[in-house]
This record gives structure tokens, sequence and C-alpha cells, in this order.
């Protein structure tokens, strides 16, 4: 199964969706711009069944003042076209409107709550509204990571200690580590026409299916077996990627641990994606993705460590983020 394009179709459907939201407004004649700003963690609860057709369903549930949460789900049918046993892959993906002439914000239309299921996906968003919005102004803002604690100073200090043997003497260390750094992967390319959306931007799905793909790339390198994806983390888009960037994708293996329900080797890692501009002597990040893969044949794989403080800052910060996750 092609996963990298079905996070792809996600992100198409729900830009449909919030197209046909927006129909019926416009300015001096021209559609509002909708962009994709945020997608909620992306977590594949099962494998698909390929001996059964899918489905992939989106509705609005949440409304902003020029924002709004479409949730996407995708469904295995049975022969009469029936969903079976639920939906194995959900996300929720975060849209804003914006004037196409000032590109600043503009209303949405509001949402007529029918069912008490409606009620409660709308309510559980909005509780969830201020903390989404505040976790995405941070990564706008470019706030690095420091210590929250003394416990996660710690357990950094801990991993640059442990991985001192591998710097200093790689031939005496043990054979069962290996350093961040050497697990890196990168990739390269420029974006085209065919990869642009109805706003003449590059489409965030097109940008999630080649993470996905180097990511993907990364883990097999790295244990020696097709990975089996599980989840990807929050996202957030920071800036748009225009037709003609160059793109610089570079992943690595953060850490790895043991799933609490397979009992197998899952491998965290994390891809950034870059915009590079040459002719300006200058870069920026677009996106940074996080990526969780099992070892689907179980045994073990190796300890990854960090080799830096910024490494050992940024493998902390996952490990502190995915301990509340039952994987």
């Amino acid at each position: 199964m092609r996963v990298g394009r079905i996070l792809e179709d996600l992100d198409a459907l729900a830009g449909n969706v919030a197209t046909l939201h927006c129909s019926g407004i416009s300015v001096d004649g021209l559609p509002v711009l909708l962009a994709t700003v945020t997608v909620d963690k992306i977590t594949m609860s099962r494998p698909g069944d390929l001996t059964k057709d899918m489905k992939i369903s989106g509705q609005v549930i949440w409304v902003g003042k020029s924002s709004m949460d479409i949730l996407i789900s995708v469904f295995s049918l049975d022969a009469q076209g029936a969903p079976v046993g639920g939906a194995w892959l959900v996300s929720t993906f975060t849209f804003v409107a914006r004037n196409p002439r000032t590109e600043g914000a503009i209303g949405v239309p509001g949402l007529i709550l029918e069912t008490e299921e409606e009620k409660a996906l709308f309510n559980e968003r909005q509780k969830n509204y201020e903390t989404t919005n505040q976790r995405r102004k941070k990564t706008l803002a470019n706030v690095g990571y420091d210590w929250p604690d003394e416990r996660s100073l710690a357990i950094g200090n801990q991993l640059l200690q442990e991985a001192r043997p591998l710097i200093d003497m790689p031939a005496l260390a043990n054979g069962e580590s290996i350093l961040v750094s050497s697990t890196k992967l990168s990739n390269a390319f420029i974006c085209h026409r065919q990869q642009r959306n109805i706003y003449g931007r590059i489409f965030g799905g097109f940008l999630m299916r080649k993470a996905f793909e180097l990511a993907s790339a990364t883990a097999y390198l790295f244990c020696g077996v097709n990975p089996r994806f599980r989840e990807i983390d929050h996202v957030v888009f920071r800036k748009p990627v225009n037709v003609g960037d160059l793109i610089k994708l570079e992943s690595r293996v953060l850490y790895t641990c043991q799933s609490l329900r397979t009992l197998k080797p899952l491998m965290h890692v994390e891809v950034v994606v870059e915009v590079a501009k040459p002719e300006e002597r200058s870069s920026f990040v677009s996106n940074t993705f996080q990526f969780t893969f099992e070892k689907p044949d179980g045994g073990t794989v190796k300890r990854v460590l960090p080799a830096t403080l910024e490494e050992a800052r940024t493998v902390v910060k996952r490990m502190e983020e995915n301990r509340v996750d039952d994987l």
C-alpha cells in the first residue's frame, strides 16, 4: 500500500471540503484563498485491507472566525459498499480563509449542528482550539526547545554521555548503538506546475507524501525490513512553497523504543523540509514532519544516540511528546 499517496489524497479531499464550505463567499467575484495550516496527528490504527475497496470521507466539524477543522476518515468497505470495522486512519486538517486581494483573514460560514455527534465533535475541537493555536504560534515563531525540568536535562546529559564512546572511540564502542548523524538520508527536487493547487502554490499533500517516502526509506535502511507506518505527529505548515522552488529534505532517526501494544521496535524519524533560494544565498524551513514506524517482524534494532546538544534537545523533546502516547 502506498501510504504516501493516501496521505496526499487526505489533504486533497480536505481541500475540496473546505472549498465547498466556502463556495458561497467571494471578494469582487474572486473565490477566497484556502490554505492548510495544521494537520492533527495521523494514526493508522491497523493496516488497510488491500482486498477491499476503500473510502475516504471528510466533513467540517468546527469553524472559527476565519478557520475551519475538517475531519478526514479512511474506511474499508464490504461487498455491499458498507464500512467494515470502523475507520483505520483518522486525522483533522485545519484550513484558513484569506482575502484573494490582500491575503488578510476573511470570515467563513458557520455550522448548523443538528445531531448530538456533530455537537460533541464541535465542542471537543473548541476545547482543543487554544492548545492547538498556541502550539502553532510557537512553531511559527521558531521557538527553540529548552530543558523544561531537571528530569529532561538529566536524560539529555545521560544520552550524550552514552554517545561519547561512539564519538571518541568508535572501534571500541558498543555495536548495539549508532549516532543520530549516521542515520541521515536526504533528497532534493524542484517543484513543478503539476504539483500546484488551484491558488498556484505547491500542494501541501505533495510535500507530505515526499516527506513520508524519505522517512520510510530511512527507517527501511535502518532496520533492514520494510517498515510499517504507525503515525505522523501534529504538522504545522510554516511557510508556503511556490512553483520553481528548490526543496531539500533531510531525514534522521531520532530514537528507538518498544511498542507498548505490539512489543515490536518503533523508530521515530524526523524529516525537515527546507526551501533553498540559491540566487539569494538564503533558505528557510517550510515544514518539520515527525513519523513513527514499526519493525513488523519484531526482533531488535540499534539504539540511536545524539552527539550534540542540539540533537539531545530534539531527541528528548520527541521522547517527552511521545511519552503519553500508547503506541
